[in-house]
């Protein structure tokens, strides 16, 4: 399994084609989904984003993009 980190993540969202980016704030991790027409973010209440597994944060990723693809 892949180290969950804001890159391994972030890339591998990319190339599934998703418009979405992970960031790691204070004490709290968000998605930045940002597709030049539409600019949306998601909260993760994790501290880190070591706290979450890789796999659990792709499929984070994936159903906040499939919220907001039509």
């Amino acid at each position: 399994m892949k180290k969950a980190t804001q890159a391994n993540v972030t890339k591998a969202l990319k190339a599934k084609g998703f418009p979405i980016e992970l960031v790691q704030g204070k004490g709290y991790c968000y998605f930045i989904y940002d597709d030049g027409d539409k600019f949306e973010t998601q909260s993760e209440f994790v501290d880190r984003v070591s706290d979450m597994d890789y796999d659990k944060w792709l499929e984070a990723g994936e159903a906040f993009a499939a919220k907001l693809i039509k």
